[in-house]
């Protein structure tokens, strides 16, 4: 369980947008099958880029009371040139609170984030730190081995086609799937947000918002400051350029 952000293009209120994200920390959203307190205290993690992404800042701490997270967010100011930014805020439903644990995730150009539980035995198996690694690598390796001619969204679209029937196809022992493949991923250049979950019921959780400010788009998990903000619908995916355009199409389109 968690929530997440990114912010990609040149948005003057960054600091001030990512202070607001951190109340999230306290008050945000659950799943329905999740543990009954809002608010998501397990950890926290904001990355940007540089060429490469680095951490602004990462711990298995609560962002809430956390004076690191400021210090990250203090940090954006030497960081202007930097076009994407994502943080992400952890609820742990599996896995040990460590900082292993803590997303967002980096991979050579890659940074990548989670919201959700695969609980398919295929996605925990060998020596993976968690199902959030293993889909991250499965789209990572997708995109960098993919042909040249094919598009990205094309290759990440039918990689979670792929993934989702081989997890529908390989439930655990409790008959178990997923509860949502929901991520976002970027190499520093273009964002790509998807939107998957499995219940109905999960719909006013397992959510990805929308807004463009000044010259940057936001994208978020719930609206936590004022705009026109969209949703991206259930099985879908976005893509954010760096200019902050943004394109969403149907997973199965």
């Amino acid at each position: 369980m968690c929530r997440m952000t990114a912010i990609v293009g040149e948005y003057s209120g960054r600091r001030e947008f990512l202070l607001a994200f951190r109340e999230l920390a306290v008050t945000g959203k659950v799943g329905v099958k999740s543990k009954p307190n809002s608010g998501h205290r397990d950890g926290w993690g904001l990355v940007c880029y540089n060429g490469s992404p680095r951490y602004l800042g990462r711990s298995p701490e609560d962002a809430s009371s956390d004076r690191g997270y400021l210090a990250a967010c203090d940090s954006l100011a030497g960081a202007h040139h930097s076009r994407v930014v994502m943080g992400h805020l952890r609820k742990a439903s599996v896995g040990v609170r460590s900082l292993e644990n803590t997303q967002p995730f980096l991979r050579g150009k890659w940074s990548f984030a989670h919201n959700g539980t695969i609980y398919s035995p295929r996605f925990r198996e060998g020596d993976a730190a968690s199902d959030t690694v293993v889909l991250f690598d499965r789209l990572r390796v997708a995109i960098e081995d993919k042909d040249p001619s094919v598009s990205p969204e094309s290759t990440i679209l039918e990689t979670v086609r792929n993934i989702r029937n081989e997890i529908m196809s390989n439930p655990d022992d409790s008959r178990r799937t997923y509860s949502s493949l929901t991520f976002l991923m970027s190499d520093g250049v273009s964002l790509y947000a998807l939107r998957d979950f499995a219940s109905q019921s999960d719909t006013d959780y397992y959510t990805l918002h929308y807004l463009q400010v000044d010259h940057a788009m936001i994208l978020c998990q719930e609206q936590i400051i004022p705009g026109e903000w969209k949703s991206i619908p259930n099985k879908s995916l976005a893509t954010v350029d760096p200019q902050g355009n943004i394109q969403v199409q149907s997973r199965d389109s």
